[in-house]
C-alpha cells in the first residue's frame, strides 16, 4: 500500500500535487490492472457457464469486456471469484466425464 501525506511546510499546493502525482499515476494502474483480473476471472466464469447449460452465447463471451463492480476490488473478493472458477471447472471436468463415460456404455 502507498501512502503519501502532504506536508504544508513543502511548498505551494502545485508543488505538493506534483510530489504525488507518480504516486497517483502508480495507484491508477494497479487499479487498472485489479479491474482487467475481475474481468478476466468473470468473462471465464460466464463461459464454462455457458459451456455446462448450453447457453453459450459466442457474442457475449468473445467480447471479454464485463462491468466490473468497482466498490469491491479487494483480493478477498478476487479470491472468491477464482475459487467459483475453480468450481466451475471442476464441474465442467466431471461432466464431461460422465458424457464420455455413457457414449461408450451406450456404444
Amino acid at each position: 500500500m502507498v501512502s503519501f501525506q502532504p506536508d504544508k511546510t513543502l511548498g505551494t499546493i502545485k508543488e505538493q500535487l506534483a510530489a504525488i502525482a507518480p504516486t497517483m499515476e502508480q495507484l491508477w494502474q494497479q487499479k487498472e490492472e485489479r479491474i482487467k483480473e475481475f474481468s478476466d476471472v468473470e468473462l471465464q466464469i460466464q463461459k464454462i457457464c455457458g459451456e455446462i447449460t448450453g447457453d453459450l452465447n459466442p457474442d457475449q463471451t468473445e467480447s471479454g469486456s464485463f462491468a466490473v463492480d468497482e466498490s469491491d476490488l479487494s483480493m478477498k473478493k478476487l479470491d472468491e471469484y477464482q475459487s467459483q472458477l475453480l468450481e466451475l471447472q471442476r464441474e465442467k471436468v466431471t461432466l464431461l466425464y460422465h458424457q464420455r463415460m455413457y457414449r461408450l456404455v451406450k456404444n
